[in-house]
This record gives structure tokens, C-alpha cells and sequence, in this order.
């Protein structure tokens, strides 16, 4: 089944997915990774939600669109935009990105400390790129002179 393939693309999370099901998350996991086999009426309810056919759903289709008619501008956007990248590792980056604001929300100290010792080594690293530029004009000056 295609399940994890249409519920990322569709920027849900399995909680999510679930929720709207009125299922657990663990039964929908067990779904995406072929533990559990879904009802008729799930599967039903699967494809109304992420408006696909039961075919596509099981393998039948590979045509897949994405009715984007009921989504906030934003979310349209985003998929817009996350449609012509790579997928996949598009939204991997995107939970990455919600994973660490999570973290940083969660260990205010710890963030910035991070966040200053980055502004130390890009500081270094422009000195050191300036350093050189300073040598190799010296170079060129002591070539010509």
C-alpha cells in the first residue's frame, strides 16, 4: 500500500492521519508498515481523506494529485513549492528544522549557547578568510614592487 508515500506528501503525520480516522496511532503505523491490513470502511475513510481512489490506495494506480481546494494558502504554497524539490528528503529537512525549534523552545540555555559558539566560528573563519586575502594582496603587492 502506499499509505507513508500519500500521508507525507500530503504533510500529515500519522497522529494526524489517525486522529481523523478515529483510530490509534500505533493501528495506523501498523497500516503504513503492513502489520495490520485496514478494513473496507478504513480504507474508505483513507481514500475520502487524502481524496485518492482505494485503487491508487492499494497499488493499482500510480497516478496520484493532490486536491489542494480545502488547504490554507500557506500549506498550498509550501506543497507548491516541496512538489518541484525532492520530496522526501524536502520534508525530512522540514521535520528536522521542527524537531530542533522544538528542542531550542525546550532548552533556551543550551540554544543559544550553540547559537554563540556559531557566531565564535564564523567570526574566525572571516578572520581567517580576511587574513588571507591581506597575505596574498601582500604577495601580489611584493611581486610587483
Amino acid at each position: 500500500m502506499k499509505l507513508k508515500e500519500i500521508r507525507t506528501k500530503c504533510l500529515m503525520t500519522q497522529q494526524e492521519v489517525a486522529q481523523k480516522l478515529n483510530i490509534t496511532q500505533s493501528t495506523y503505523s501498523g497500516y503504513e508498515s503492513g502489520k495490520y491490513q485496514p478494513s473496507i470502511d478504513i480504507l474508505i475513510a483513507i481514500s475520502k481523506l487524502f481524496k485518492v481512489s482505494i485503487d491508487y490506495l492499494l497499488g493499482n494506480e500510480n497516478e496520484f494529485t493532490i486536491d489542494m481546494s480545502d488547504l490554507p494558502d500557506i500549506k498550498k504554497e509550501v506543497l507548491l513549492y516541496w512538489l518541484k524539490q525532492d520530496e522526501y528528503e524536502t520534508i525530512q529537512q522540514y521535520r528536522n528544522i521542527q524537531d530542533k525549534l522544538k528542542w531550542e523552545e525546550e532548552n533556551p540555555e543550551e540554544a543559544h549557547k550553540q547559537k554563540m559558539n556559531s557566531i565564535i566560528e564564523q567570526q574566525k573563519e572571516y578572520e581567517m578568510y580576511m587574513y588571507k586575502i591581506k597575505k596574498a594582496e601582500e604577495k601580489e603587492k611584493n611581486k610587483k614592487g
